[in-house]
């Protein structure tokens, strides 16, 4: 098991929830979102936390409905971020995301965010559990199945809370993740 190196917390003392970073394209939820909502779902129920979504873009408050397993979705809605604007993501999901307190960050690993989730990881300062397929709270950490190599080997991984998770596509039904 590795671990990542213990580093005292700037964030609230107490987690409060599992948090989903909700990915969209051209006006849909993606399927990976809905996959990591039957996830975290999973992992909110282990922990007794709530699981929220995070939804940023421009024009993007309707999709929250559509985000049915989640107990609260968090929505950024603003001109500045229509479009794959990087800098602009990565901030405002790095402010919600600070505030939110959450055990767990989980992103869907996808084109689409492949950018924001580096620069999200500097603005935060937390530990990045990377190709993850699988999640589980273990002793206040959180505990993550990563494949590696292309999947040709396989690691279990575990950081202190607060922590991104970058979650493969495929992770679990996406039928799972909806209403």
């Amino acid at each position: 098991i590795l671990r990542a190196r213990e580093k005292p917390s700037t964030w609230g003392i107490m987690a409060s929830s599992i948090l989903v970073l909700a990915e969209h394209w051209e006006g849909h939820i993606t399927e990976a979102t809905f996959e990591l909502l039957a996830l975290g779902r999973e992992l909110a129920d282990a922990t007794g936390q709530p699981l929220h979504a995070l939804l940023v873009g421009h024009e993007v408050k309707s999709l929250g409905a559509s985000l049915g397993k989640a107990d609260k979705v968090l929505c950024v809605d603003h001109a500045s971020l229509a479009g794959p604007a990087t800098n602009a993501h990565a901030a405002a999901l790095a402010h919600i995301a600070r505030n939110a307190s959450p055990f767990c960050i989980l992103a869907p690993l996808t084109n689409a965010t492949w950018d924001v989730l580096g620069l999200l990881i500097a603005h935060l300062e937390i530990p990045f559990l990377n190709f993850c397929h699988d999640l589980m709270a273990r002793d206040g950490k959180v505990e993550a199945r990563c494949l590696l190599y292309g999947g040709k080997m396989e690691a279990v991984a575990q950081a202190p809370a607060p922590a991104l998770c970058g979650i493969l596509p495929g992770v679990r039904p996406a039928e799972k993740g909806r209403s």
